[in-house]
């Protein structure tokens, strides 16, 4: 057991406990083992998840020699829909989860019909994957999951973690912001470089790091 009190430990023979001047004790470094636990263990498993996305797709296409892209949406989009169920882990204002919950969450179901469609090769779901969703929500959810991403960095967010995570969103959102102006000018996603895409990929390195912070166990839990 841990104490932080300086006149005397609660257990004289605690761990960390040493003699100081006049006979006082300090505790050091403090906690009942087994007390704390991650913030987001879904939050954990979901960026976890979106981040093998693209190392999996490498693999899978040397080993097979292709599929790539089809891998690539399949494992990034259960990412994704993991995702939109993790951000009620945080507590910012009530209709903020919300917003990333729908955004990620249709991010990740088109990416899973597309991976999909690719795999089962049906007209009619490649059309709605790719030319409907693809075209109309796909950009329009990214957008908008960055938002929520922004606004949990800035609001829910400390220490160390919310460096990175200011860090991280002014490069994902610059990188979108200059994707979206690429579209719009008629380049096209093949005037986009693959590099820049992965940029998008590190607001889950933020969640991750977010999700894995310790946090004390609720009361319900420690009595359980």
């Amino acid at each position: 057991m841990l104490c932080l009190t300086a006149e005397g430990c609660a257990v004289q023979s605690a761990p960390g406990c040493r003699d100081r001047a006049f006979g006082r004790r300090i505790c050091l470094a403090t906690f009942v083992e087994g007390s704390l636990t991650v913030r987001s263990r879904r939050g954990v498993l979901a960026a976890s998840v979106c981040l093998l996305a693209v190392p999996v797709a490498l693999l899978f296409q040397l080993i097979v020699g292709s599929g790539a892209e089809m891998v690539l949406h399949l494992v990034g989009g259960v990412g994704f829909i993991l995702t939109a169920f993790a951000v009620f882990d945080f507590e910012p204002p009530r209709w903020l989860p919300w917003v990333g919950c729908l955004s990620i969450g249709a991010f990740g179901v088109t990416f899973l019909l597309q991976g999909i469609s690719q795999l089962m090769h049906i007209d009619w779901l490649t059309y709605l994957a790719f030319q409907i969703l693809g075209q109309q929500v796909e950009a329009l959810s990214a957008d908008v999951f960055l938002v929520w991403c922004s606004a949990t960095v800035l609001l829910m967010s400390h220490g160390k973690v919310k460096l990175f995570g200011i860090c991280v969103m002014a490069l994902a959102v610059g990188a979108e912001i200059y994707s979206n102006v690429v579209r719009y000018f008629g380049s096209g996603a093949g005037g986009i470089s693959p590099l820049l895409k992965l940029v998008l990929l590190l607001p889950f390195v933020w969640l991750l790091l977010e999700s894995s912070k310790k946090i004390p166990l609720p009361e319900g839990a420690k009595k359980a």
